[in-house]
């Protein structure tokens, strides 16, 4: 093959590549020029693919190989593609058929008694028998690549809107785990702001109990001026307030941020059955309230003289009836407790 290979090595001074020109045994050109010559000649429409010409192509292929030994596959794919590039399918697709039934005639002509008589002919040389042998074999190699270009310029050529619809169908499944993964970390981002927006509640709240509401207490427990049971009915009253305070403002905090701090996360349940700890409490303190309130009124109106006689004459009984009284109040008011809690955990 002719042609020129650059030296990279040796510049001259302005910095240009310096050509050297080096023989070779083949022209990749004069190749090319050979197999355009004979795919041009099986373009030939069939009704005048007559024998002579099937035996004209048939020598331009023998040359061929008699002369390089090697077939170029790309020029007869190259030209292929510009038929499908340049023309209409429907020219494209009959020029190939055209083509693939000469290469087919062609191949018919080596069954022939005239391509025998020439095969007899060289017999003796080994090297001319070689050449009709490897002809015969490159013809069927030419068919087998046309057959093969074709398909695979179907198989690859896309449209823009074919490309389009592939892209799109392959990138869809990854662009629906990307979107679900983006609903999901929106939700998880979504779930911190609620649950810091709630943790900011429960502290803001456990400033108005520890701060305000201690203030307000130690004011109240420094006026030692007054009696115990009084004592005792204000802070219970003062411990209602701040309770059922601090209850509201995560009530609402709950609403906003759809988090639940109830016992219970069931919606159908009442707000009674939901906040049991709010409402025991309650109960608690209204009862601590109205006790006091009338132990109060008891001692001021002195009706319980008859009580601390008893106490003075048998304080042994006294002693000992107070002490199972109050530990019978405690295990009744715990009995109540559990079996409502336990009825809570059964439902849910």
């Amino acid at each position: 093959m002719t042609g020129k290979v650059i030296d990279y090595d040796k510049m001259d001074i302005q910095g240009e590549k310096i050509e050297l020109d080096v023989e070779g045994k083949y022209s990749t050109q004069a190749m090319t020029d050979q197999v355009i010559e004979f795919c041009t000649q099986l373009l030939i429409d069939g009704s005048k693919f007559d024998e002579e010409k099937r035996e004209n192509v048939f020598d331009l292929i023998y040359q061929y190989i008699k002369t390089n030994h090697r077939i170029l596959y790309s020029p007869i794919s190259n030209l292929i593609y510009t038929w499908f590039d340049k023309e209409s399918s429907k020219t494209a697709e009959k020029k190939l058929a055209t083509m693939t039934a000469n290469l087919q005639y062609v191949s018919s002509y080596i069954e022939t008694e005239k391509y025998k008589q020439r095969l007899k002919s060289v017999q003796g040389s080994k090297n001319e028998e070689k050449y009709y042998y490897d002809t015969e074999k490159a013809i069927l190699k030419i068919w087998d690549h046309v057959n093969l270009a074709q398909q695979q310029y179907r198989t690859l050529k896309q449209s823009e809107d074919e490309y389009k619809d592939k892209f799109n169908r392959s990138i869809s499944p990854i662009k629906d785990e990307l979107e679900l993964k983006v609903k999901e970390v929106t939700k998880k981002i979504d779930d911190i702001y609620s649950q810091l927006l709630t943790i900011v509640g429960i502290f803001t709240a456990l400033a108005f109990l520890l701060f305000g509401g201690l203030t307000s207490l130690g004011n109240i427990f420094n006026n030692t001026q007054l009696p115990i049971l009084k004592l005792i009915i204000i802070g219970c009253i003062w411990g209602i307030g701040i309770l059922n305070t601090v209850f509201v403002f995560l009530f609402c905090i709950e609403k906003i941020t759809n988090l639940d701090f109830g016992n219970s996360k069931k919606n159908k349940y009442p707000i009674f059955r939901k906040y049991l700890i709010v409402w025991w409490s309650d109960f608690f303190l209204l009862s601590m309230v109205a006790l006091s309130s009338w132990a109060y009124y008891i001692q001021n109106r002195k009706i319980l003289n008859w009580f601390e006689n008893i106490c003075k004459t048998q304080p042994q009984i006294a002693t000992i009836l107070g002490f199972v009284i109050i530990i019978l109040l405690i295990c009744l008011m715990g009995k109540i407790l559990y079996r409502k809690t336990k009825a809570c955990h059964i439902d849910e």
